[in-house]
């Protein structure tokens, strides 16, 4: 039986509907049999302040801060705690868009949350968030997989990788299982009827 689904919002995402009960993409998920926690106590911020800091930023008042991540790090916690109290003891599944998947892999790599399948979609794939992104894998009982559109269209995409300290663009994601959705951008993919998801048999991979 598939884990329930939490599915979190990215940057600047709250006014979105794409993750709020009653919208077509809930809809189809349910049709599909999937339960959907109800996102409204899990609304973080989206603020850009989840910027990972340099590691000797730290906050010493808080040693076990890896690398004084800001926002991304508190709201993980949240998500850590929001899903215990929720559904104690058990396993969650979550799509993720954009940012909202980067506080998804810090909250996955710090352990305390149940996960069992994990999708990022159009999350900026940061080399400074390499050592999270590697303990995802064994913090899991199920797959990750990570969507990733056109990089003629998804300017968004390269615009939340600046500030890791590389250069580039790094649209697969290392240790995930990588899918293109040919022809969508940055929020394609899932902010409309959840049609791509059905067009890369996506809920089918995770059930």
């Amino acid at each position: 039986m598939s884990a329930p689904l939490l599915l979190i919002h990215g940057t600047w995402g709250r006014a979105n509907t794409w993750y709020r009960q009653g919208s077509l993409f809930t809809q189809g998920a349910i049709a599909r049999g999937f339960q959907i926690f109800d996102p409204e106590p899990f609304l973080w911020s989206g603020r850009i302040g989840g910027l990972p800091e340099h590691r000797w930023l730290a906050d010493p008042s808080n040693p076990d801060e890896s690398g004084g991540r800001l926002e991304w790090a508190n709201e993980g916690r949240h998500l850590t705690y929001y899903c215990a109290a929720l559904h104690p003891g058990m396993e969650v599944s979550i799509i993720a868009h954009s940012h909202g998947g980067q506080l998804a892999a810090l909250a996955i790599a710090r352990g305390g949350l149940k996960v069992q399948h994990l999708v990022t979609v159009a999350t900026p794939v940061r080399k400074d968030m390499e050592e999270f992104y590697a303990a995802i894998p064994k913090r899991i009982s199920g797959t990750w997989l990570h969507i990733y559109g056109d990089w003629w269209k998804d300017w968004m995409q390269k615009l939340g990788e600046l500030g890791d300290g590389y250069v580039g663009w790094y649209r697969k994601m290392p240790h995930a299982t990588n899918i293109h959705a040919k022809g969508s951008n940055h929020s394609s993919t899932l902010q409309d009827d959840g049609s791509w998801f059905e067009r890369l048999g996506m809920w089918g991979k995770f059930q």
